[in-house]
């Protein structure tokens, strides 16, 4: 009787141990291409906010959009939505551990810079003729993912309160605990985060420079001072 070709069961566990030992070395450059992609989609959508944005103030005798404290309606997440499309899938980026959430609830993965957006702080500007430098002035950050998802009021930052006189006396470290509240700079591979511009062009910085600029009490998010990577 002929003997029909086959595994043997050495030769079998021989294959298996090959693929699982194929599987480990291509899991972590899957998973860098797919933080990679991430990184690149959040940026992406950073830059149509801040065209959006744009096109806002165009159309609005050059004043930037207001927040959630104005009215569920009358935040940025809202009135920006008629200049781009999508902006239900737009205002989520793709890495924040709560995007489900924020979808859900009409919330935003991003915070708009309370400089431009209230009235009350100091230093605040209302319209970008106020501005002298659209490119060393963000308009949009990465939100931290530990805000509620279900608040509208978490659509922007506030960072005059990141370095108040209290924060500023304690120390660098403060000011930097206080800061990741409402923001996150390490949100994407590498430690770092993707930052809008009012001139529209968007920014992927590192962590360790962000931490730098608040080690040397240099608020970025004021108007005209948030060349971070600069």
């Amino acid at each position: 009787m002929k003997r029909r070709p086959g595994f043997t069961l050495v030769e079998l566990l021989i294959v298996v141990a090959i693929i699982g030992v194929l599987m480990a070395l291509l899991m972590p450059a899957i998973q860098a291409a797919r933080q990679a992609a991430n990184r690149t989609s959040c940026s992406n959508r950073l830059r149509q906010i801040a065209l959006a944005m744009n096109m806002y103030t165009d159309g609005h005798e050059g004043r930037f959009p207001q927040t959630g404290h104005a009215g569920f309606q009358q935040s940025w997440i809202y009135t920006l939505a008629p200049h781009m499309e999508q902006m239900d899938v737009i205002r989520v980026c793709p890495n924040d551990s709560q995007a489900e959430a924020r979808g859900k609830n009409r919330t935003t993965s991003y915070v708009i810079n309370g400089y431009i957006a209230l009235s009350h702080p100091p230093d605040s500007v209302s319209e970008v003729r106020q501005l002298k430098s659209l490119s060393r002035t963000i308009v949009i950050l990465e939100g931290a993912n530990s805000r509620d998802p279900t608040n509208p009021d978490s659509d922007h930052c506030h960072g005059w309160t990141w370095f108040s006189a209290a924060n500023i006396a304690a120390g660098p470290a403060a000011v930097w605990a206080k800061a990741i509240t409402e923001i996150q700079p390490n949100q994407h591979m590498g430690d770092t985060a993707n930052y809008a511009y009012a001139d529209a062009h968007v920014e992927t910085i590192a962590t360790g420079i962000t931490q730098s600029r608040i080690q040397a009490l240099e608020n970025f998010a004021l108007p005209d001072k948030g060349g971070i990577g600069q």
